[in-house]
């Protein structure tokens, strides 16, 4: 069984149809990816998934239990983190304070200290600068601290919706090792991502969406050498 399970989910903003039968599936500590262009419907599913949109028809389970139902409130309590595009962080309080509003449910927020060493020793850079203002941060860095309060919920399956965006090629290569390393401590990863090259090379399986629907699959080091996935959004 898998960690994450979706069946059928069709999704729609008013009268608008955006998502249509979306079947996928994600492996307990693995790294799987949804591609597609702009406004193919991926941060509608990951939304959908979260709570953040209620699916107009279709199951989503969480291992093993339905949550298509559930509040985003109750969805977090269950293990699942969801990191939206630009992290969304509080730009006036510090990176200390930033992070302390990842600690929920309210069961973590007495462990909220002994969360946050464990994200500065996955960030050491973070640790160095605790009482700066998040808005004072380099993009990369700003990243790396949406990221780390996103773990401080101790989550079992994580949401990033494009990780990479705007970053430098060396800060993302930084980013995509963090989520390697996510993967290889036990930590299960749905990923949306734009740089489809190297996520490709890093993930175990990938969906590919386009105007709402997933139109291929496979792991990910095949898709790499797929003609249609090099011509339509690797270039070659």
């Amino acid at each position: 069984m898998a960690m994450l399970e979706i069946d059928k989910i069709c999704a729609s903003y008013g009268n608008v149809r955006v998502l249509w039968d979306i079947d996928l599936q994600v492996e307990e500590a693995k790294i799987v990816a949804l591609l597609g262009a702009n406004g193919a419907g991926k941060t509608t599913l990951l939304n959908t998934l979260a709570g953040m949109l209620r699916p107009t028809s279709g199951e989503i389970r969480f291992m093993g239990e339905r949550i298509d139902r559930l509040q985003s409130s109750d969805i977090i309590q269950l293990g699942i983190a969801y990191l939206p595009e630009g992290g969304r962080l509080f730009p006036d309080m510090t990176i200390k304070e930033n992070l302390e509003m990842g600690a929920y449910p309210a069961a973590l927020w007495k462990n909220r200290k002994r969360e946050a060493e464990k994200i500065y020793r996955m960030f050491p850079i973070l640790a160095e600068r605790k009482n700066q203002l998040a808005r004072t941060m380099s993009g990369g860095e700003r990243q790396m601290l949406a990221m780390g309060r996103c773990l401080m919920s101790n989550p079992k399956l994580c949401f990033f919706d494009e990780l990479s965006y705007g970053l430098s090629p060396k800060m993302a290569e930084e980013v995509f090792r963090i989520v390697k390393m996510l993967r290889d401590r036990g930590i299960t990863v749905l990923l949306v991502e734009q740089n489809v090259n190297r996520t490709l090379e890093i993930a175990d399986y990938a969906y590919v969406i386009e105007n709402g629907r997933i139109v291929l699959e496979g792991e990910g080091r095949t898709l790499l050498e797929d003609d249609y996935v090099k011509q339509a959004y690797l270039g070659i």
